[in-house]
This record gives structure tokens, C-alpha cells and sequence, in this order.
């Protein structure tokens, strides 16, 4: 029998201040590098009516122009798709399309928008991408078959998806 056998037990005491944060654990490993991507948005406010060949710049331009408009990259890319959208659709006197074709160094792709009458969306869902390396030039192309559109898509914007190695 110990000397503590029958003491009455007491209130428990107060909660002594926190021990000092122990050390760091060992950093994980570093994943692996993906891909990058971005945007390059070509856009005009008017794309013409006529069955002219039409260009759009990087950015934003009031009206596409009958001069191209391309631009030399400063590093190699892939770009994987186009997106188009406008705010108003196009009207057409027979339900015409509208081409937005990717350019390569000065000529149309194959990676192209056919855009329907009145439509405001568009994607290349399941074509082909095209590579680019540094130096090379790229644009946006637009044409309209014959005999033209009635009224233009108002702000259209085709947004080129690419991706860096």
C-alpha cells in the first residue's frame, strides 16, 4: 500500500504553454513539367460582305482588311484549335458560310471554322493541329462563298488554342 492510497484527488491543474514546432519533414519530390497553353485572339468588329478574301489581326480591328495580316511567332507552338464567337450572326441571301481559316506562312490551313448562317459559336472539334517553330508567320483568313453575305457577323473573334513544348 503507497502512502498516496486514500488522498482525495484535486481540481486538475492549468495547461502548461505549447512545446516549441518541431522540425520540418523532407521536401516531396518535383512533378513533371506540363505542356503550356494560352490564347491568341485575332478579332474584328465588321468582316465585310463581299466574297473578297479578308484578314484579321492579332487584337482587334474595326473592319478585316484586304492585306494579310500575319505575324512572325518568337517561339515553336502547337496551336490545337480555333473558337469563334460573335455577338450578332451573319446574314446571307442563301444561307452562305463563312471560312476562318488558321494561316501558316502566308497560306490557309486546314484547321479552319465553317460557320453557319446566324450562328454565334464555333470550334474545330476533331481537326488536325498544326505546328509552328520560331519565325514562322501566322494569321486568320476569312472568306465567304459566292455571292457573298448580306449582313457580316458583328464582332467576331476567332481565339487560336496553343500550346508551348
Amino acid at each position: 500500500m503507497s502512502w498516496l492510497d486514500g488522498l482525495v484527488k484535486g481540481d486538475t491543474g492549468a495547461t502548461g504553454p505549447t512545446g516549441p514546432t518541431g522540425a520540418t519533414g523532407a521536401t516531396g519530390a518535383t512533378g513533371a513539367t506540363g505542356a503550356s497553353c494560352g490564347e491568341l485572339v485575332f478579332m474584328a468588329g465588321d468582316v465585310g460582305t463581299s466574297t473578297t478574301t479578308l484578314y484579321m489581326p492579332p487584337g482587334y480591328i474595326a473592319t478585316a482588311t484586304s492585306t494579310g495580316k500575319d505575324f512572325a511567332v518568337s517561339r515553336a507552338m502547337t496551336v490545337t484549335g480555333l473558337l469563334y464567337k460573335a455577338r450578332v450572326g451573319h446574314v446571307s441571301p442563301s444561307a452562305e458560310q463563312i471560312f476562318f481559316s488558321l494561316r501558316k506562312n502566308g497560306s490557309p490551313e486546314s484547321l479552319a471554322l465553317l460557320i453557319a448562317e446566324g450562328a454565334m459559336t464555333g470550334d474545330t472539334t476533331g481537326q488536325d493541329p498544326v505546328s509552328f517553330t520560331a519565325g514562322q508567320t501566322i494569321g486568320v483568313q476569312v472568306d465567304k462563298a459566292n455571292p457573298g453575305i448580306t449582313t457580316s457577323p458583328a464582332d467576331a473573334s476567332v481565339t487560336l488554342i496553343v500550346t508551348y513544348p
